[in-house]
C-alpha cells in the first residue's frame, strides 16, 4: 500500500474514530472509578469522534456540497479540538470552564462563512481554521502542565504530544499560506500535506493512549495514597510513618541528627466506645487527628499506628520540645472533648517519648517510646514519660507532669 496523501488522510480519519471507540470502552471498564476520569474520557471520546466525522466530510469534498465538506466539516474539527481543554479540566475535578473556546471558534467560523469573500477564499479559511486549531492545542498543552498537581508522568507525555501537534499545525499553515494554493484539492497532493498528515496521524494515535495512561496512573496514585492513609482519621498509617522515618534517617547519613518520636494513646477509648457507641469513638479519633494537624510543626509527621495509638515523628527536635508538644496536644484534646460532649466526658492522653540521635533506627525508637507509654499507663495514665538513656537496660525513663498537674518532674 502506497502512503500517498489519500491513504494518510484515511488513516487519520480511522485513527480518530478508533480512538473515540477505545476511550468509550475505557469509560465502561472504569465505571467504578472516580467520576473525574470517566467524564474526562467521555469528553475526549466525543472530541475525537467529532474530528473523525469532520475528516470524513472533508474527504468527500467534490462529491458533496461545500456546505457539508467545508462549513460543517471545519466546524466539527474546531468543536472537537476546542473540547480538549474542558476534558483536561474535568480530569482534574474542575467544572467545564473552557466551553467558551469551542463556542467562540465555531461561532466565528459559521458567522464568517456567511460572507462569500471569506467562504470562497482558501487562504482565509486556512488562516482561521488552522489558527484556532493551533490556539486550542497550545492552550490544551498549557492546561495539562498547569493542572498536573499529581505530577503524572503520562500528563507530561500528553503535553509533549500536543506540542508536536501544534508544531504541525503551524508548519502546515505556513506552507499553505505561502504556497499560493487556491483550493484544498489543489494543495492535497503536495509534500507539505504528506508531512502534515504523518505528524497528525502519529499524534492522533498517541493521544488516546496518553489519556488512558493518565486515567490509569491517576487511579494508581489514589491506591498508593490510600495504602498509606488511615481511612477514619485521614492521617498517615504505620507503613507511611516507617517509610518517612527511614527516609529522613537515611538522609542524615554519617552525621546522625537529633530526632524525637512520641507514641500517644487515647486513654480508655474502648470504654467510651462501649458506653457511647462506635460513633463516639470515631468522633474522638477525628477530633484528635484535627488537633494534631493544627499543632504539627514543619517536617513533623503524625500517623495512626494502632487502634488507639498514634506516632508523632519530630525530626531535629529534642525531648523538651516533644514533651511540650505532647502536653499541649493533651490539654487541647481534653478540653475540646469535654466541650464537644457537653461536659459528659473528659478524655485524656498517655504518651511515651523517645529522643535520641539518628544512629538509633526507627523500629528501636518506636520500641523505646512504646515502653515509655506502658510506663505512663502503669503510673495512672494522663501523663508523658520520656526515655532518659536509650542504651541502658532495663530502660530508664523520666515522667513529665500530667497536662493538668502542677508537679514538675519525678524520676520514673
Amino acid at each position: 500500500m502506497t502512503l500517498d496523501t489519500f491513504t494518510l488522510f484515511t488513516c487519520v480519519t480511522v485513527a480518530n474514530i478508533a480512538g473515540s471507540i477505545v476511550l468509550c470502552l475505557l469509560v465502561l471498564a472504569m465505571r467504578n472509578q472516580p467520576w473525574e476520569s470517566r467524564h474526562s474520557c467521555i469528553l475526549w471520546s466525543s472530541a475525537m469522534l467529532m474530528v473523525g466525522i469532520g475528516c470524513i466530510l472533508v474527504g468527500l469534498r467534490g462529491a458533496v456540497s461545500d456546505m457539508f465538506s467545508v462549513v460543517v466539516a471545519n466546524a466539527l474539527l474546531l468543536l472537537g479540538q476546542g473540547l480538549r481543554p474542558s476534558a483536561i479540566a474535568q480530569f482534574h475535578g474542575q467544572r467545564l470552564r473552557h466551553l467558551w473556546l469551542p463556542a467562540l471558534s465555531v461561532g466565528g467560523w459559521l458567522a464568517l462563512c456567511l460572507f462569500p469573500p471569506f467562504r470562497e477564499s482558501y487562504a482565509a479559511r486556512v488562516a482561521y481554521a488552522q489558527g484556532f486549531l493551533l490556539a486550542s492545542t497550545v492552550f490544551s498543552a498549557w492546561a495539562v502542565i498547569r493542572l498536573n498537581q499529581k505530577r503524572l508522568v503520562s500528563a507530561g507525555v500528553l503535553a509533549g504530544i500536543m506540542v508536536v501537534e501544534a508544531t504541525a499545525f503551524l508548519m502546515f499553515s505556513y506552507s499553505q499560506l505561502t504556497g499560493l494554493h487556491t483550493s484544498f484539492l489543489g494543495a492535497f497532493q503536495t509534500t507539505a500535506m504528506s508531512i502534515y498528515l504523518v505528524a497528525i496521524l502519529g499524534t492522533t494515535a498517541l493521544v488516546p493512549m496518553a489519556v488512558a495512561a493518565m486515567a490509569i496512573e491517576s487511579v494508581q496514585k489514589i491506591f498508593h495514597q490510600d495504602a498509606r492513609r488511615d481511612p477514619v482519621t485521614g492521617l498517615a498509617n504505620r507503613r507511611e510513618l516507617d517509610e518517612e522515618m527511614r527516609r529522613v534517617l537515611r538522609k542524615s547519613g554519617s552525621s546522625p541528627r537529633l530526632y524525637s518520636l512520641a507514641v500517644i494513646e487515647i486513654d480508655q477509648l474502648d470504654h467510651f466506645r462501649e458506653t457511647y457507641g462506635e460513633s463516639m469513638g470515631d468522633a474522638l479519633l477525628k477530633l484528635f487527628s484535627r488537633i494534631c494537624r493544627d499543632s504539627l510543626p514543619a517536617k513533623g509527621v503524625i500517623a495512626r499506628i494502632g487502634e488507639r495509638q498514634f506516632g508523632l515523628f519530630l525530626p531535629e527536635r529534642n525531648d523538651t520540645f516533644a514533651c511540650a508538644l505532647a502536653r499541649g496536644i493533651a490539654r487541647t484534646f481534653t478540653t475540646a472533648s469535654r466541650q464537644a460532649s457537653g461536659g459528659r466526658i473528659m478524655v485524656t492522653l498517655s504518651t511515651g517519648v523517645f529522643s535520641g540521635e539518628g544512629k538509633t533506627d526507627g523500629s528501636r525508637a518506636l520500641e523505646i517510646a512504646d515502653r515509655c507509654l506502658i510506663r505512663a499507663k502503669q503510673q495512672g495514665r494522663n501523663r508523658v514519660v520520656v526515655n532518659e538513656d536509650e542504651m541502658s537496660m532495663p530502660l530508664k525513663s523520666v515522667t513529665v507532669e500530667a497536662p493538668f498537674s502542677t508537679h514538675q518532674r519525678t524520676a520514673a
